[in-house]
């Protein structure tokens, strides 16, 4: 591929191929919107973040910016995971075969997009000359309400929303829910609403005091983990949409 040397490595991950046109059309989804307004011309991500059209109704940690080429890739990954979770259950005893059927259909019910992991946020961005990245081609950028709300998924029974609670451990999102068969005890993921990956450990002796900040997942991940499956359900988790 042929790349343009005079622009920082972090920028080249915005070209969409390497002819692209210098024009840019991004096609902005607000959390209220009925259809999407269409914004063009803007050549670095700082003119994107700042545009009055983007910037009036944008929770930052929340906001995802991606392409054509980048959801089917991460559509893709999702048909991948669950087809080996599928198989993997049939293959499974039947404790085993209950969580990943689990497992399995929480994840079918989960949209993703195929994230761009850069960064949003319009002071970094406008600050820091490796975070203003070319824009060239088409884009989507996704923002959604605000969230109050922390969500548990995987081997758990009882997954779903919690309302968040300012100071609170991980292990305090956990309390009255049992871990399923094949469950990983020891240590659980936080994935932030923007995408970034922490380990929180969890058990008697082990536990660690980690927060979780609002719109995060908390994944309970497999104990086993067949064909790497656990750090593809976190690397589409970090993808998933905002709602």
């Amino acid at each position: 591929m042929n790349m343009r040397l005079t622009l920082p490595i972090g920028i080249l991950l915005f070209a969409t191929c390497a002819g692209a046109a210098e024009q840019s059309v991004v096609m902005l989804y607000g959390p209220d919107a009925e259809r999407p307004i269409a914004i063009e011309g803007k050549r670095r991500l700082a003119e994107l973040v700042t545009s009055p059209e983007v910037s009036a109704s944008a929770w930052w940690p929340g906001a995802i910016l991606t392409t054509d080429r980048a959801n089917r890739e991460a559509n893709a990954l999702r048909q991948r995971v669950l087809g080996d979770l599928a198989r993997w259950e049939l293959r499974a005893d039947a404790p085993l075969a209950a969580t990943l059927r689990s497992v399995r259909e929480q994840l079918a019910r989960r949209a993703v997009v195929g994230r761009l992991f850069v960064e949003l946020d319009p002071d970094a961005v406008r600050t820091r000359l490796e975070a203003n990245g070319r824009l060239q081609g088409h884009y989507q950028l996704y923002l959604t309400p605000r969230s109050d709300a922390v969500t548990l998924l995987g081997a758990v029974d009882l997954p779903g929303t919690q309302p968040w609670q300012p100071g609170a451990s991980v292990s305090d999102y956990l309390k009255g829910r049992a871990f399923l068969a094949g469950a990983n005890t020891h240590s659980v993921t936080i994935i932030s609403p923007s995408g970034k990956k922490s380990l929180a450990p969890i058990a008697l002796w082990n536990a660690r005091h980690r927060e979780a900040e609002p719109g995060s997942l908390i994944w309970v991940g497999l104990a086993e983990d067949d064909r790497g499956l656990n750090a593809q359900i976190i690397h589409l988790l970090a993808q998933r949409e905002n709602k």
